[in-house]
């Protein structure tokens, strides 16, 4: 998609046309790298890979690997990318650039809609605005310029080395004299400099993740290129470019074994930035990404403030963290641990003695059970003057037993009024009188049941308007949990911590939020032996990552026919 007669005259007001053009941006950046480059994009206009594909060998029988879909940075991995690039965490601000995908309405990824021609401006925008604050450092930038070598020499030395991490891959001699042709529109050091980024950081090279296949290798299943398969470890766990170490590995081909590539990844989850990560999942899977927005009724809730909200989420992360690095690694911890991470203000909201500061303390045992009963998931699924059963209920059915996501039908019926002191129950037994309704809420409304004990702001009650709280639950749709029953949140928690099921589903969609896709009937072998690994080692969830990243799901891919 070339930009519309409109948008060309304002592309970027310091990025000209025709360096654009020099680039081969304008007519790849909406569509991006196609087919012939990872076998699987929907997009169009194919990029020419630094060299010509090939190398990759077509793997024995019986590897297993999906078609992988052509994905494209979402907005927190370029964010965190042109932080590592140039040393810029606040360059420019989150909603300035085009809006994510997400797949199974939870994970962030870009794989679904092509790119709009004013999606492409804010690209453009961006890339000047970062590459003019980038070239205000050129001695922090560039180590040649600082010992006066600003010249043509030193350009050349940084358009390889920067260019070779912004492209995530060694840059094609045609590469390096298009971007040295761009360097000399500049007309001086500085503003050459500043076009090159510039030019870099719009480019399908830079925005997409592409993976070169054989040209000859349509239907078949082939290893993913050193440089690209780097690229999937580091944006898995650190979503982010590769490091120095990760570069090495590729350029010495020392990732072609699954036990170079388990190294690897648990090298990365060494690494600080990998803590950032796995809150991204979480609030992802569990959709706590809405927390920081979530509001209630400040007469109903008065003590629901900005630093209550702050707090709640602090707690996730703090809990989450502990539990990969500190505690046990357990998936039943994670789900069913007694305790969690409070301060004062988060203290007083759980009824529990304040401490000083920041500390982990034991929550009431029949109150609180892991991650599924903190208040700050209580608040986000609810509304900002009531509870929502349903709400609770569609997370535990989608997150933890991987139902697909759960849509109302088009032609749904309003709301039915209901007796305002009306219970849970009596309210979903409404809703599933009509058939139009009853097929989905059957299958979130009784899990949601359980999670009345908790008001919408996540406080813990024993009665509402209708009296006392009927939280007793009995499971099914199930695979293997149908008729187990629970009096309460607590003991659901407990009860899908030790379910295989529920397992099963943590893995999947772990697999899903690391490949950055769905997953696929090719991908169940992988994810069997991942689960097999993870059950094997008592559950233990850094395990299952490196089980992930070691997977022929992971390590291969099948070329489109």
């Amino acid at each position: 998609m070339h930009p519309s007669a409109d948008t060309r005259g304002s592309w970027s007001a310091g990025v000209p046309l025709m360096i654009l053009l020099v680039l081969g941006c304008t007519g790849t950046v909406a569509g991006g790298p196609g087919p012939s480059d990872n076998g699987g994009g929907k997009e169009t206009d194919p990029v020419t890979p630094p060299s010509p594909p090939g190398k990759q060998p077509v793997a024995p029988p019986e590897v297993s690997a999906a078609v992988a879909p052509l994905r494209r940075l979402t907005r927190l991995q370029y964010l965190n990318t042109v932080r590592d690039l140039v040393g810029l965490a606040d360059a420019v601000a989150p909603n300035s650039l085009p809006a994510d995908d997400a797949i199974n309405d939870r994970f962030h990824s870009n794989t679904v809609t092509p790119l709009q021609t004013i999606d492409v401006g804010k690209y453009a925008e961006a890339a000047d605005a970062i590459a003019t604050k980038a070239v205000a450092g050129l001695a922090t930038l560039i180590p040649c310029a600082a010992q006066g070598g600003a010249d043509a020499a030193c350009a050349g030395k940084f358009i390889e080395s920067f260019g070779k991490r912004v492209y995530r891959r060694p840059l094609a001699p045609e590469e390096i004299a298009r971007l040295q042709t761009v360097y000399a529109a500049g007309g001086d050091f500085a503003n050459g400099i500043r076009l090159v980024i510039a030019g870099l950081l719009q480019s399908p090279r830079f925005l997409y993740l592409a993976e070169p296949v054989p040209a000859s290798a349509a239907g078949k299943v082939v290893g993913v290129d050193g440089w690209a398969l780097a690229s999937r470890l580091s944006y898995f766990f650190l979503d982010t470019m590769p490091d120095d170490a990760l570069f090495t590995a590729a350029e010495k081909g020392k990732l072609s074994t699954g036990d170079q590539v388990a190294e690897q990844a648990t090298r990365l989850m060494g690494d600080p930035r990998f803590r950032g990560t796995l809150l991204t999942f979480h609030q992802e899977w569990l959709q706590l990404d809405t927390l920081p927005g979530t509001e209630k009724d400040p007469m109903l809730f008065p003590q629901w403030t900005p630093a209550l909200r702050g707090a709640l989420g602090e707690e996730t992360r703090r809990f989450v963290e502990y539990v990969f690095t500190d505690g046990d690694h357990r998936l039943d911890t994670l789900l069913s641990a007694p305790f969690s991470f409070v301060d004062p203000t988060l203290a007083a909201h759980y009824g529990v003695t304040a401490p000083t500061g920041w500390q982990r303390v034991d929550l009431p045992k029949d109150q609180r059970a892991g991650l599924l009963t903190q208040a700050g998931l209580m608040a986000t699924l609810a509304h900002e003057n009531r509870t929502s059963f349903i709400l609770r209920g569609k997370m535990v059915r989608e997150a933890l037993f991987c139902s697909a996501p759960l849509l109302p039908p088009a032609d749904v019926p309003p709301e039915p009024k209901f007796d305002p002191m009306a219970s849970a129950k009596e309210r979903s037994e409404a809703h599933r009188k009509d058939p139009a309704c009853a097929s989905c809420h059957e299958l979130f409304d009784p899990i949601g049941f359980a999670f009345e004990v908790y008001d919408a702001a996540g406080r813990y009650r024993t009665s509402d308007g209708a009296g006392p709280i009927d939280s007793k639950v009995t499971l099914t749709h199930t695979a293997q949990l149908d008729g187990k029953t629970a009096a309460n949140a607590v003991e659901l928690a407990r009860l899908l911590a030790g379910a295989d099921e529920v397992r099963d589903c943590v893995a999947r969609q772990w697999l899903r939020f690391g490949l950055g896709r769905d997953d696929a009937k090719d991908d169940e072998p992988s994810l069997a032996a991942a689960v097999k690994a993870f059950k094997a080692g008592g559950a233990q969830l850094p395990a299952l990552l490196v089980s992930i990243a070691r997977s022929d799901a992971f390590r291969f891919q099948k070329v489109a026919p």
